[in-house]
């Protein structure tokens, strides 16, 4: 979460490997990364596949998006 405390972030690409990370830090990034198109987290147990379809969603629903954000998991 300290990635975004700042507020909006232009961070493009993300990676956070082998991390202690969950569903609702993705929804974070979704919403306050809104120029992330690159995120790696690969390692991180604590994330479900119904979180990173939910991340695509929010993603994909961004007011303006253009883009789409490659995940590895």
């Amino acid at each position: 979460s300290n990635i975004t405390a700042e507020g909006a972030s232009n961070i493009e690409r993300l990676t956070l490997t082998r991390c202690d990370l969950s569903d609702s830090l993705l929804m974070t990034l979704a919403s306050e990364m809104k120029r992330l198109t690159y995120l790696d987290v690969r390692g991180s147990e604590n994330i479900t596949t119904d979180g990173l379809k939910l991340f695509e969603s929010k993603v994909e629903s961004r007011p303006g998006a253009s883009q789409f954000c490659e995940i590895l998991y």
